[in-house]
């Protein structure tokens, strides 16, 4: 939910209010549409995010199998 907040539009507080939420808006430059996401900065904090998260998984499987 996290990476979709970023540029993509979430409804947080449904259904109890209809409004979206998204903390940048990615303009419309390119074709096809795809390209304006990879082309925007977002989709570098986007990596960064993944990045970190396969980076601790992969942590904490070497400490389990340590453990294990």
């Amino acid at each position: 939910m996290l990476l979709d907040t970023l540029a993509g539009d979430i409804w947080w507080f449904a259904p109890l209010v209809d409004q979206r939420y998204a903390l940048v808006k990615v303009t419309a430059r390119y074709q096809p549409w795809w390209l304006n996401f990879i082309m925007h900065w977002v989709f570098l904090v986007e990596l960064a995010i993944c990045a970190w998260a396969f980076w601790r998984f992969r942590r904490r499987a070497v400490w389990n199998r340590q453990l294990g």
